[in-house]
């Protein structure tokens, strides 16, 4: 008998995170965590969405929560 390799059919968890003058809400990285679990239990990825200006530092937070992509709307038109 032959048995098909178990494929994922589960695309991503997503995460829209949310800052304000440059600062990385709470809430984000406690989504981003709660993701993370989520995902490893579907063998997925947790991809992230940040938005503003100068945010780099922001996504390295995402990135140390749990977030495999961030990715960045980084302009300063998007500062709030």
């Amino acid at each position: 008998m032959l048995m098909a390799a178990h494929k994922n059919k589960t695309g991503p968890v997503w995460v829209i995170a949310k800052q304000i003058d440059c600062r990385l809400l709470a809430v984000s990285t406690q989504l981003v965590g709660q993701a993370r679990k989520l995902a490893d239990e579907l063998h997925t990825s947790v991809q992230t969405i940040l938005l503003g200006d100068d945010i780099q530092r922001q996504a390295q937070a995402l990135i140390s929560a749990g977030a495999d992509w961030v990715y960045l709307g980084d302009a300063p038109e998007l500062a709030f």
